[in-house]
């Protein structure tokens, strides 16, 4: 009590994690482990990845695109239950796929959860990946997604609960529209034992030659708060985050949130605010 009559300000820290990709150059391809339709261990060349003007494409010649992409522990802990991910994406016209966010994934274990757009069945799913097969957590065919046309994907995975939103934009981060929530609370029901923790990624299906699946602007975090970023694009690229939420009482107490990011490499528009919020073969049959 002698503490409050005097005014003192405790402060204390949550510490976050966040990565964040701006495929500014090669060196984003280095930041997944890459594994084919069965999930056995691939390449980014072998799956026709490569980086275009602050994308990331996949555009397969000669046969159809097909993968997962899980961040690399070193970016992001793969030992993680709860996070959010975001990421812009389109698919060019020349015919319907799948893509979408990977999440709780274990490339070893063929296993994982997909938040995505599949176009073969016309309709947004949560589809889990067990090993030796996979069956669909929901679905909701409401909005449609029109081919050739960004838009940005969101996950929220609080342990065996997930939330999934999707943006329309005119270009990758612009031209938003309104969010709409397509799951919201849904949970895996346990026909298999649900996933405890596993890496965050992307998902393509059925990308087939000729046509390109674009990525953008793909960011996993842990953290709740908005930091304000400064980055300096030189040769060798600097960001600075500060991120603080205040609330006033008697006593004054003051709560810091320190996000820490891993970014690959670390190239921002000094006008962008990212985000560190708190808060049967195995191919599958479309």
């Amino acid at each position: 009590m002698a503490a409050a009559s005097q005014g003192r300000t405790p402060t204390s820290t949550v510490s976050c994690t966040q990565f964040t990709d701006n495929y500014a150059g090669s060196s984003s391809l280095g930041n997944y482990g890459y594994y084919d339709v069965n999930w056995n261990s691939s390449s980014a060349s072998a799956l026709f990845y490569s980086v275009g003007t602050n994308e990331l494409d996949q555009t397969p010649s000669g046969a159809t695109g097909y993968s997962y992409l899980l961040v690399n522990n070193a970016q992001f802990p793969q030992s993680l239950s709860s996070y959010t991910q975001e990421g812009d994406f389109k698919l060019d016209a020349a015919a319907q796929g799948v893509f979408g966010l990977v999440f709780l994934a274990n490339g070893s274990g063929k296993q994982g959860y997909i938040f995505q757009w599949n176009g073969l069945n016309s309709r947004w799913e949560i589809e889990k990946q067990t090993g030796p097969g996979y069956y669909y957590v929901s679905t909701n065919s409401s909005p449609a997604y029109g081919l050739g046309n960004w838009v940005h994907l969101k996950v929220v995975v609080s342990g065996n609960n997930f939330a999934g939103f999707e943006t329309s934009e005119t270009g990758p981060g612009t031209g938003l529209g309104a969010t709409v929530t397509i799951f919201n609370g849904v949970s895996d029901p346990g026909t298999t034992a649900p996933y405890a923790s596993g890496a965050a990624g992307i998902r393509s299906y059925n990308v087939v030659s000729g046509n390109t699946l674009h990525i953008a602007n793909y960011t996993a975090y842990t953290c709740g708060v908005a930091p304000t970023n400064t980055a300096t694009s030189t040769n060798t690229p600097t960001s600075t985050l500060t991120a603080t939420v205040s609330s006033t009482f008697t006593p004054t107490r003051t709560t810091q949130a320190r996000c820490t990011r891993s970014v690959s490499p670390w190239t921002m528009k000094s006008n962008t605010a990212w985000p560190c919020r708190m808060s049967a073969s195995n191919s599958p049959g479309r």
